[in-house]
């Protein structure tokens, strides 16, 4: 809560820890997006704090609404990386927030967090800008990513004629592309189930 840290990035760095030992959020979160981190939260997971967090109350009240803050606060960290530091940090929420939906006592606080429209509606206007951004993003780059795929794979004169060094700088950007992509894909449709989620409710 912004009551007791001001700073969105620690907020952040704790939310960082929270998934780590959230129930089911350990498990269904950035598995693809980030190997080595998904290694490192089931490595955490402890059904203690499981079933710490699946009953006390504090954090059934409290912790959906901080953490719909936070989605909002962190579109400014003060760090320099902050706008794709930003994407990170929400898929983790968005993360959260899928697991508590299916906890009863959640998904009631999540409910009455939506009550309070001024706020709910800046965390759903967050949620749909970052989504037409990273498809905004994934469509520049596929085009991108298909222009460097005919070139590589041809033996066309411009291909040919290129250096060594200059073939090796169009495949790496080439990787790169398709790398950045998958995490763009990834980062929209986490983007799309929660708005589903939340929708999809009666």
């Amino acid at each position: 809560s912004p009551l007791h840290v001001k700073n969105p990035y620690l907020r952040a760095k704790l939310m960082e820890f929270v998934s780590m030992i959230f129930p089911q959020a350990a498990r269904s979160s950035s598995a693809d997006l980030e190997e080595d981190d998904h290694d490192s939260r089931n490595s955490w997971t402890n059904p203690a704090m499981e079933t710490l967090f699946l009953g006390h109350p504090l954090a059934c009240k409290f912790l959906p609404s901080a953490l719909v803050r936070l989605y909002v606060d962190v579109e400014h960290t003060g760090s320099h990386t902050q706008f794709y530091d930003k994407f990170s940090i929400r898929y983790r929420i968005g993360s959260i927030i899928e697991s508590a939906w299916n906890i009863p006592a959640y998904r009631a606080s999540i409910r009455a967090e939506a009550a309070d429209e001024k706020r709910f509606m800046g965390f759903i206007n967050m949620l749909l800008n970052d989504a037409n951004h990273l498809l905004d993003e994934t469509l520049g780059d596929l085009e991108e990513i298909h222009s460097l795929e005919v070139l590589v794979n041809s033996s066309s004169p411009e291909w040919t004629s290129l250096t060594d060094q200059e073939k090796q700088e169009k495949i790496d950007r080439l990787n790169q592309m398709q790398d950045m992509a998958k995490s763009y894909n990834q980062l929209a449709n986490s983007n799309v189930k929660l708005l589903c989620l939340l929708t999809d409710d009666d």
